[in-house]
């Protein structure tokens, strides 16, 4: 009988999990966003080459796309490509850039089936979350608004997303509540988030690999 597996840990183990060929570990398409619906943005958001971020001169929020990069160079906002060191050779890395924006609020939400199942805030006025503090505090209102935004996201996008993932969702100073990234589960940070909620987002994220490789040939014959 399939045993039910839920994996969280750091990145390196879940790719030696996806590679030992028993289990595949779901995410986001690591260059997703860039297709994203601006609606749910609130700023222009692109996919980069290292060429192109060599080309960069004034400030621009620059990111490695895969969860794998992201030791490649440090993510944040650049005025000059030049400046930005990166801890690799390789040339053909997936990257994001997008306009600078200043967060208020930052939430994560996991997110099953197209519902989030727990959210907590994770950064406020630039300061992060730390253990121990337990769970901010967080308006009704606002927390409504945050778990609105982040379904509406994934209704709009569900055939472009996994049934398991986080989606970070914030407040900016200008233009309303934007998504700002979506991620792994299995590699995000919980947070203040409640661990037997996020269980069954986890679950759903590692799935067994013959059953994932058996629908991805269904989809392909559908296409």
């Amino acid at each position: 009988a399939n045993t039910a597996v839920a994996f969280h840990g750091d990145v390196d183990a879940g790719i030696a999990l996806s590679r030992s060929g028993r289990r595949l570990l779901l995410e986001p398409e690591p260059l997703f966003l860039a297709t994203a619906e601006a609606r749910f943005l609130k700023r222009v958001v692109e996919q980069a080459s290292v060429a192109e971020l060599r080309k960069i001169r004034s400030a621009t929020f620059v990111k490695p796309a895969a969860p794998v990069d992201k030791r490649v160079f440090d993510a944040g906002v650049y005025r000059d490509g030049r400046d930005i060191t990166l801890r690799t050779h390789e040339t053909e890395l997936p990257l994001l850039v997008s306009e600078p924006v200043c967060w208020l609020v930052e939430y994560r939400c996991f997110v099953l089936h197209g519902r989030v199942v727990d959210a907590t805030t994770y950064a406020s006025n630039g300061r992060f979350f730390r253990y121990g503090e337990g769970r901010w505090p967080t308006h009704e209102v606002e927390s409504q608004t945050v778990r609105q935004l982040a379904e509406e996201f994934a209704a709009a996008h569900v055939a472009d997303l996994p049934p398991a993932y986080v989606v970070d969702v914030g407040l900016t100073s200008d233009r309303g509540w934007a998504v700002i990234e979506t991620n792994a589960a299995w590699c995000a940070t919980l947070y203040g988030c409640d661990p037997s909620l996020v269980m069954d987002v986890l679950l759903a994220c590692c799935c067994m690999a013959e059953k994932a490789r058996r629908r991805c040939r269904r989809e392909s014959r559908r296409s």
